[in-house]
């Protein structure tokens, strides 16, 4: 996703995604800097990436919250994303 943030848009070329809780920000601030002809662009290197990467989340999220395998997770130090 990053990688597809710095080809598309060139006022983000020094852009860098290290907090992956500013996610849904920078997916904003790419869609809203995007231009006509690079929508499609977007959808396939920006737009994809990031609708995985909350599934991911979500599904992480959900993993942890059920039993046994919370039990595991709060030993081992894992939280919620």
């Amino acid at each position: 996703m990053e990688e597809g943030i710095k080809t598309l848009i060139k006022d983000l070329s020094n852009f860098k995604l290290e907090d992956p809780k500013k996610l849904s920000e920078t997916f904003q601030l790419a869609k809203n800097a995007l231009e006509e002809d690079q929508k499609e662009d977007f959808h396939v290197k920006v737009r994809m990436p990031y609708q995985k990467i909350k599934l991911i989340k979500a599904q992480y999220n959900k993993l942890i919250s059920r039993k046994p395998y919370s039990f595991v997770a709060k030993m081992m130090g894992h939280e919620p994303i």
